[in-house]
């Protein structure tokens, strides 16, 4: 769950935010749109 931590806190690294946080993002929608 870590990255989902990192992606949650754009103040700790915002490209880590972007690149991360995208890629959670496509997780949590296809999982939800199952």
């Amino acid at each position: 769950m870590n990255k989902i931590e990192l992606a949650v806190r754009p103040d700790s690294d915002q490209r880590g935010m972007t690149a991360s946080g995208m890629v959670v993002i496509g997780l949590l929608q296809s999982l939800y749109a199952t």
